[in-house]
């Protein structure tokens, strides 16, 4: 498990069993979607409105992954969070 993963975030043990938890966390910036225009004119004026569109925002994903070992062995994992892997 070490190789693979690195030393654990934290570990805790309980009675033979131990939990091994991994915490990752980043933040990713999503690109905005730029509006469609339409432009109307009527009697010699014409203007140009925008429609739809949106701003760019930063999403921060995460994962907690814990694992537990029991006897020497992988018993049971568990994840939580928006950006796990398995």
């Amino acid at each position: 498990m070490i190789q693979k993963w690195g030393p654990p975030d934290s570990v805790y043990e309980s009675g033979e069993a131990k939990y091994l938890t991994y915490r990752e966390s980043r933040s990713v910036y999503v690109a905005g979607i730029e509006p469609s225009y339409q432009t109307t004119c009527s009697f010699g004026s014409c203007y140009t409105t925008a429609i739809g569109g949106s701003p760019g925002y930063w999403k921060n994903l995460h994962c907690k992954t814990t694992f537990t070992i029991s006897g020497g062995k992988l018993t049971h994992w568990r994840w939580e969070g928006n950006d796990c892997r398995q």
